[in-house]
Parts: structure tokens; sequence; C-alpha cells
């Protein structure tokens, strides 16, 4: 299924989207939060991550979005009240395939009543 067919409401304890919708346009990334959001049972979480930065990239044919930990939390705050950053950290890359020097930033988001 992709991001945008997604219509389940409360329905999931979680969702893992590692690495996947970095490749949603900026400008749709707050609907597909959203439908993600709605498919969470309450204390539900969501694990996404993204490459740390601004703007975005198109490299080898895929779009890449940079996102920041600010970014995400003004996203969430407009989306719903009723969501929360709850963890946030950076890893590098541990693969040669990943370009040298990427950050990237994992963010964790909990549903609450």
């Amino acid at each position: 299924m992709r991001f945008d067919e997604l219509d389940d409401i409360n329905i999931y304890d979680g969702i893992w989207a590692c690495s996947s919708i970095l490749h949603i346009e900026k400008e749709n990334l707050s609907s597909i939060l959203t439908k993600m959001i709605n498919a969470l049972k309450v204390n539900g979480v969501i694990y996404t991550s993204f490459k740390i930065g601004e703007g975005y990239e198109v490299k080898e044919g895929k779009y890449y979005n940079y996102l920041t930990k600010e970014e995400m939390e003004l996203i969430l705050n407009t989306i719903s009240k009723s969501v929360k950053m709850i963890d946030y950290f950076e890893t590098l890359p541990s693969t040669k395939r990943n370009a040298k020097g990427t950050i990237w930033g994992n963010f964790i988001i909990k549903k609450f009543e």
C-alpha cells in the first residue's frame, strides 16, 4: 500500500516508517502524517527517520526530503494536539552505500487521547 492510500482509523499499535516517508514531498508530508496518526490507536507510536537538514534533493531519480527536529515539531503541532514527539536521536550511517557524513534524525511520535 502507498502512504496516500492509508485510510484506516484507530487500527495500529505502531507504524514503522524507517527512511520511507522522507521520499514524500514536503507539501504532502502533513497530509501523510495525518493519515498515519489517524490509523494509530490511542497510545500508538510512529517511528520514522529523515536525513537531517533543510530543503530536498533528487538523487538517482528519488526525492529526498530533509528535516530538522524543530521542523517536525512544527508539523506535528499544526496537525494535531493529540500527538507528541516523545523521543528523538541522531545516528550516522553504518553502511558503505550511504553517503559519508549523513546524519539521520530518528523520530518517535506518540498518539494520546
